[in-house]
């Protein structure tokens, strides 16, 4: 067991949660609310930020940040927009919350106010009971058992809010819901794609899943927009410290002729729910048939 310290955003009451490492952000909501009579909403509405302040909008949260402490909460607020919002359900240690990683001080800072905020807490305004005809959204898609997973509906509250509502109605059909499901799908992974520069390929086709054990993928290949073949590789949720140390040192060496740069990195949830870490780089194959294509048109050139 662990224990994490909060501050519910607005109103900065501080609190401690005890959870297992092991447990995942979803069940720390529960916990939250478990421990706050002033939380009346249903625990999955709460949104939580790690308390690490960033220098930049890509750092944020990263291990290089510094906590919050409980001094600087209550003496100059609190704004969210400066801290990692963790969106969407992961494994504590995925985020940077385990053992290890919370920024421990003795008791005699912890008394001065020093001591580290993990998590920010934000409370919505509470819920408007449900009209006559309506669900609470899962349990009307648990009825009607289509699969939709927390970052489907995370995109339609975000980017759709009129068909989210929809999956609400007693009366809506397995057939309407479907559709609802393919179509915000479809439009995360074109962001996605767009995102990362890829026009077609096997990048988010399938739920990414990785053999027990393995870090790492093996190389999913793709089309840029611009021409020449694409590689990604993708890292499983519980090695966010292998993708990131890799990234950082394939940056760290800066352009090389013998290192293969890195277009971009990112992470994602892939199709069940699970934290996935990203890589996309040129692949090696691409980048020999160009050295080749050009060496022949030197040749061959008149």
């Amino acid at each position: 067991m662990m224990k994490l310290y909060c501050v519910i955003v607005g109103v900065e009451i501080d609190f401690s949660v005890e959870i297992d490492e092991g447990k995942t952000l979803d069940e720390l909501k529960v916990a939250i609310k478990a421990n706050n009579p002033v939380v009346k909403c249903d625990a999955r509405w709460l949104r939580l930020f790690l308390a690490k302040r960033n220098t930049t909008e890509e750092e944020k949260g990263g291990d290089d940040g510094v906590w919050l402490t409980h001094l600087e909460a209550h003496r100059d607020g609190i704004y969210t927009r400066d801290y990692k919002h963790l969106e969407y359900d992961a494994s504590l240690r995925a985020v940077g919350l385990a053992c290890g990683q919370l920024g421990e001080v003795d008791d005699a800072d912890r008394a001065a106010g020093l001591g580290p905020i993990h998590v920010l807490v934000v409370v919505p305004e509470e819920a408007p009971a449900p009209l006559s005809g309506e669900l609470d959204v899962r349990d009307n898609l648990d009825r009607l058992e289509v699969p939709f997973a927390t970052r489907d509906l995370n995109y339609l509250l975000d980017y759709d809010t009129a068909k989210y509502s929809s999956l609400r109605s007693t009366a809506l059909s397995y057939a309407e819901a479907a559709r609802i499901l393919a179509a915000a799908r479809s439009a995360i992974k074109s962001a996605t794609q767009r995102a990362i520069e890829i026009r077609e390929g096997v990048l988010l086709d399938g739920p990414l899943n990785l053999p027990q054990g393995q870090t790492k993928s093996n190389f999913y290949y793709a089309y840029s927009r611009f021409g020449g073949i694409l590689a990604a590789k993708v890292y499983g949720e519980m090695h966010s410290e292998a993708f990131q140390r890799e990234v950082d040192v394939n940056r760290a060496l800066g352009s090389h002729p013998n290192i293969v740069q890195f277009l971009n990195s990112f992470s994602v949830e892939n199709s069940t729910g699970e934290q996935r870490h990203i890589i996309v780089m040129r692949s090696l194959l691409g980048v020999l048939l160009t050295c080749l294509c050009n060496i022949l048109r030197l040749r061959f050139a008149p």
